[in-house]
């Protein structure tokens, strides 16, 4: 997944002219989100269920992440896997 994530950023940084500091933040989004359903023992997007989204978001909460942070995260996963779908 770490590949589509790469190839996403491309696309981000490329087709939509992005700032540096906002791929940063969608790198470091997904990264934390992909690292966690790797601990689940899902490696494609393809087997990423509503319920690992709401675990994630629940571990956000959990771990003390601001409202505005929860949303930006799922903002950051909403837009990599609608990506995905026009890839």
């Amino acid at each position: 997944m770490d590949r589509m994530v790469e190839n996403y950023l491309v696309h981000l940084r490329v087709e939509r002219g992005l700032a540096q500091n906002t791929l940063e933040s969608y790198r470091r989004d997904l990264a934390k989100f992909v690292g966690f359903l790797q601990g689940r023992g899902v490696h494609a997007p393809k087997k990423v269920e509503r319920k690992h989204i709401l675990s994630f978001v629940e571990q956000l909460h959990n771990n003390g992440k601001a409202a505005s942070t929860v949303s930006r995260n799922l903002a950051s996963i909403r837009s990599f896997f609608g990506f995905l779908v026009q890839e």
